[in-house]
């Protein structure tokens, strides 16, 4: 018992290194999407990301800008073409603050999972779907199985899967590239729409008196799937769409998958009381 046991965990590791050593080859004959960001794209090997590939978004600690800037590349890729599929397992995508980032929401499917594993074979089918360009949501980089999964339904579908996972965790060998997201140390800025080159601090005034636009730093590291141009580190500048959101970018209601009804059986003649 223990030799079989033995030899199913060696095997396990093999066809684990196998998958790790023979992944980029997967996808080498794919050609990479620009993220929107040049620094960004400097810092990765392919000079973008590279189609039929997961990558980790994450970060020190939650609202660091991970989630903000993986939906703005996300945004930038759905320019050109696919669906966006939001996998929102906990309920909190926002989609005004999609619309802000401008990801279409004409071409946005929101998906609510009641458990994780209905969660994980939406994920699947979504990343495997060619019509999908980005699959997006939170994830556990700990489930190893499920993650490698992914990244071969990714292959075979040609699409991006954006994992949002904890800060400070190890993260997942499968994905191709793990992207490192903080706020910059300077305070954020408004940049005049009147003259772009007059910068100031935020100040009290409210959002609507202000003729500014609000943008965000972030410091951006890619610490897997890097180019080995010698650049650590990409300072970028994230501000929100000063344009209105069309009337048809709406999303759709909710769905609610109901069972089929059993039909009823014929009630039976009542029986006259015998006197």
């Amino acid at each position: 018992m223990r030799s079989n046991h033995s030899s199913a965990v060696i095997d396990d590791l093999r066809d684990r290194i196998r998958g790790i050593e023979t992944f980029r080859p997967h996808a080498a004959g794919r050609d990479a999407i620009s993220t929107g960001f040049p620094g960004l794209n400097r810092l990765l090997a392919d000079g973008g990301l590279r189609r039929g590939t997961l990558t980790e978004w994450v970060g020190d600690a939650a609202g660091n800008g991970a989630v903000t800037l993986a939906l703005a590349v996300a945004a930038h890729i759905l320019r050109r073409e696919g669906t966006l599929v939001v996998i929102d397992e906990g309920r909190e995508f926002y989609p005004v603050g999609g619309a802000q980032l401008a990801i279409p929401l004409d071409r946005t499917a929101v998906v609510r999972p009641d458990s994780t594993k209905a969660a994980l074979w939406a994920w699947e089918q979504s990343v495997r779907c060619p019509g999908v360009a980005v699959t997006f949501g939170k994830i556990d980089p700990a489930n190893d199985r499920a993650i490698r999964r992914l990244q071969m339904a990714a292959e075979a579908g040609g699409g991006l899967g954006f994992l949002i996972t904890p800060p400070g965790g190890s993260g997942t060998p499968w994905a191709g590239a793990r992207i490192w997201v903080n706020p910059h140390a300077e305070r954020e800025v408004y940049y005049c729409r009147t003259d772009p080159h007059a910068k100031r601090e935020v100040d009290s005034r409210p959002h609507a008196e202000r003729e500014d636009q609000l943008v965000r730093r972030l410091r951006v590291r890619v610490v897997r799937g890097q180019a080995g141009s010698g650049e650590e580190v990409a300072e970028l500048e994230l501000g929100h769409e000063a344009g209105d959101v069309p009337e048809t970018s709406e999303l759709a209601g909710p769905v609610a998958l109901r069972r089929p009804r059993r039909p009823r059986r014929p009630r039976r003649p009542r029986r006259s009381a015998v006197g």
